[in-house]
C-alpha cells in the first residue's frame, strides 16, 4: 500500500485540504475567485488522479495478487476519497457562492460533475471492494468443501468487469 501512487495521492488529498483552508482565511473577495479559479484546477487534477489513477491501480494490483493486505488498502482508499470528497464539495459551496457574486469560474461545470462522479465510485468502492467478512468466508469455505472452486484471480476479474 505504500506505493509512490497511493503517497501520491495522500499527499495530493492534503495539499487541496491546506489549500481550502488557507484559502478561507487568507483573501479578500477579489482575490478569492482567482484562488477560487486554481483550486477547481487543482481539484480536477486531483479527482482524474483518484478516479482513474489510483483506482484503476488499486484494482489491477488487486487482481494480480500484489496488495498484501485487501482490508486495509479499502479502508486506505474509502479514507482518501472521504477527505477529498468533503474538501470538494466545501470548495463547491465557495464556487457557488462567488459565481452568485458575480464571477465566473471556468470549468466549474466539469468540477461538479467530477464531485458526482467521485461520489458515485466512492459507494462502488464501499459496495464492491474485495473485503472479506467471517459470513462470506465461512460461505466460501463450505463451498470449497462441496467442489465448487474459484480462484482469487477470477473473482477479481469477475469485480473488475462488474466495477467497469
Amino acid at each position: 500500500m505504500d506505493g509512490i501512487l497511493t503517497k501520491r495521492c495522500e499527499y495530493r488529498t492534503k495539499v487541496v485540504e491546506d489549500l481550502a483552508r488557507n484559502w478561507k482565511q487568507e483573501h479578500d473577495d477579489a482575490m478569492l475567485a482567482w484562488d477560487a479559479q486554481d483550486l477547481v484546477k487543482e481539484c480536477l487534477e486531483h479527482q482524474e488522479l483518484l478516479r482513474h489513477d489510483l483506482w484503476e491501480s488499486s484494482l489491477q494490483r488487486a487482481i494480480e495478487g500484489q496488495i498484501d493486505d485487501l482490508e486495509r488498502h479499502g479502508q486506505f482508499l474509502l479514507s482518501i476519497f472521504d477527505r477529498s470528497i468533503a474538501v470538494f464539495e466545501n470548495i463547491e459551496e465557495f464556487v457557488k457562492k462567488i459565481t452568485t457574486a458575480g464571477h465566473s469560474i471556468d470549468r466549474k461545470n466539469e468540477f461538479h460533475r467530477g464531485v458526482i462522479e467521485t461520489r458515485k465510485l466512492r459507494r462502488r468502492i464501499q459496495a464492491r471492494w474485495p473485503i472479506a467478512d467471517p459470513d462470506s468466508m465461512n460461505r466460501a469455505m463450505e463451498n470449497y468443501r462441496n467442489g465448487k472452486k474459484r480462484n482469487a484471480r477470477d473473482i477479481l476479474n469477475d469485480l473488475h468487469r462488474r466495477s467497469a
